[in-house]
């Protein structure tokens, strides 16, 4: 089943989206749900997957429910996730301030990379529309101009750690 999720841009805007781990949890979520917005899984196919430990992964799920973004149920080991129903960042279809997600994506080589996949999303994001100019240079649509200083407090990342995900 290839599945292709929409996310508005403004999630860069929530305090979640500095929570790498937490967005790791969310993304793993994510392309994992089934068309209702569900998801049984257990907590050894979390840290396999987005290899976080288990008490992240804990943390992580009960952020996300704290937010109100799911609802979660341990029964054994199996964990029952469901998205809201109101979780304000997934669209149905794409709009101007949206982005498309491949489920193919998960097949990148430094998609394992939870920094990586972090920074290349925040960039996905925050990347031009359209052409802008900056000074006397014009800024293309898809490209961003910023610092890793900016990039750093955005995402949650430290400057090595973007710097890092930047080389890879």
């Amino acid at each position: 089943m290839n599945r292709n999720i929409i996310i508005r841009k403004s999630i860069t805007d929530d305090k979640i989206f500095r929570e790498p781990k937490t967005m790791q949890v969310l993304w793993y979520i994510l392309l994992n749900a089934d068309k209702e917005q569900k998801l049984k899984t257990t907590y050894q196919q979390i840290t396999c997957i987005t290899g976080l430990s288990k008490s992240v992964a804990q943390k992580a799920l009960e952020s996300l429910k704290n937010s109100g973004y799911i609802s979660k149920r341990v029964s054994g080991k199996e964990i029952s996730i469901k998205i809201k129903k109101d979780f304000p960042y997934l669209m149905k279809r794409k709009t101007q301030d949206c982005f498309k997600v491949d489920e193919n994506t998960l097949h990148f080589d430094w998609f394992d990379e939870y920094q990586s996949r972090h920074l290349w999303i925040y960039l996905l994001l925050t990347a031009n529309t359209e052409p802008v100019a900056f000074k006397s240079t014009v800024i293309d649509k898809g490209e961003l101009m910023t610092k890793l200083s900016i990039l750093s407090t955005a995402t949650g990342l430290t400057v090595s750690q973007v710097r890092t995900a930047l080389k890879i």
